[in-house]
């Protein structure tokens, strides 16, 4: 199909050292992708399984890339990105290194992603903000209604209260059913090293 993997990693610091592109099962990789190992001595690209990804798709070095995950046609993955498990990547997407994006999480068409996505979250824009919760990605794989309604609460008082993001988190916690999906979203938070989207303005469940 013109797919290329495991060409050398598009990175100015690399100097043939051994590196390694992991590739699990069960993927569709489609024309002209592209997908690079690590870079640095060890460096290591990981891509899980069963995903799809669309006709001239690129997978950067040391990108992380988890299962269930459609990356559509265009979509730009720099250097070390990493995107976890059942995430939809729209079209001519590009995001920036370092970048991670959450479980569940939806980015739309032709959007710019410059810092970490929150799980469950629907994203879009130039560059992307939050829109609110990817509803159809929780209900089809079969979140609670009451899962679904904590998570909205949630995302309320992380975009809509004005709250620093550390006092949103614990004000979340004390204030959110004391789920696995809660819990994973402050963790994940927490951990940004980029930054999160903003939202676009109120963000509605």
């Amino acid at each position: 199909t013109g797919a290329i993997i495991g060409s050398q990693p598009q990175d100015l610091k690399y100097k043939n050292e051994i590196t390694f592109l992991e590739i699990g099962d069960n993927n569709i990789i489609r024309e002209y992708c592209t997908f690079n190992p690590g870079t640095g001595e060890g460096g290591k690209t990981i891509v899980g399984c069963n995903n799809l990804f669309m006709a001239y798709s690129h997978v950067a070095h040391d990108c992380k890339v988890g299962n269930y995950c459609v990356i559509a046609n265009n979509g730009t993955l720099a250097g070390h990105v990493t995107i976890e498990d059942k995430v939809v990547v729209g079209g001519l997407v590009a995001i920036h290194q370092f970048v991670r994006v959450g479980m569940l999480a939806i980015i739309g068409g032709c959007s710019k992603v410059v810092q970490d996505i929150p799980p469950f979250s629907t994203c879009d824009g130039h560059p992307a903000r939050v829109y609110g919760l990817n509803l159809v990605g929780l209900r089809r794989q079969g979140y609670s209604q009451e899962n679904i309604h904590s998570l909205g609460i949630a995302f309320k008082i992380i975009f809509n209260s004005g709250l620093t993001l550390t006092h949103a988190l614990e004000r979340v916690s004390r204030e959110c059913v004391n789920s696995e999906e809660i819990a994973y979203l402050i963790e994940f938070l927490k951990h940004s090293e980029r930054g999160i989207s903003r939202s676009c303005g109120q963000v509605k469940k």
